[in-house]
């Protein structure tokens, strides 16, 4: 089943940039099983999966947004931005149709609620390691420490930015930031 862990019986929705190869890694979810589904998309796949227990990790998405970046850039999955491109570039570039509508530009709001939860939980990124464990033990688990697969190095995300792109992150992911609190820091 895709997404699934049969070794924890749950389903994990991941969503890009948000831990997901260290979670999927955690979860022993078979490699071929992996990716990036909504819960819609699984309810639609599985009947079983809204009696399924699910969970998601949410991230900052001015963070999150340098982390694709750092992502893409490295990967070359930006063809449409030729030469070395600063983050401020590629973030304003993104609003272009073609680029717009993929599942790193939707609010994560948007992917895990409508008028019902559509997962049983929802982990922050930036605890993750210590809500993880707070979950598992719930479901009668005693967790090893996560995995840090697919990160990048870099400084802090708001080094990234300057006025323009905070202003446009804080519209394009207005949703998660009044639904999440989040914030931007310095």
């Amino acid at each position: 089943m895709k997404n699934y862990s049969s070794k924890y019986n749950l389903f994990f929705v991941h969503i890009p940039k948000n831990a997901g190869t260290s979670i999927n890694e955690f979860l022993e979810i078979n490699p071929d099983n992996r990716g990036h589904r909504t819960p819609l998309q699984l309810s639609e796949l599985y009947q079983d999966y809204s009696s399924t227990l699910s969970f998601a990790i949410i991230r900052n998405p001015w963070d999150r947004m340098v982390s694709l970046y750092k992502f893409r850039k490295n990967k070359g999955h930006d063809k449409h931005l030729i030469g070395d491109y600063s983050f401020q570039q590629w973030l304003l570039s993104i609003q272009t149709p073609k680029v717009a509508g993929h599942m790193e530009w939707v609010n994560q709001y948007d992917l895990l609620f409508n008028e019902t939860n559509l997962v049983s939980e929802v982990i922050e990124y930036s605890n993750l390691e210590e809500q993880l464990t707070i979950f598992f033990k719930k479901l009668g688990y005693n967790t090893t420490s996560l995995p840090h697969l697919n990160s990048s190095n870099r400084e802090h995300y708001s080094s990234y930015y300057n006025d323009e792109c905070i202003e446009f992150v804080a519209k394009r992911f207005e949703k998660d930031i009044k639904a999440f609190g989040y914030e931007f820091e310095d």
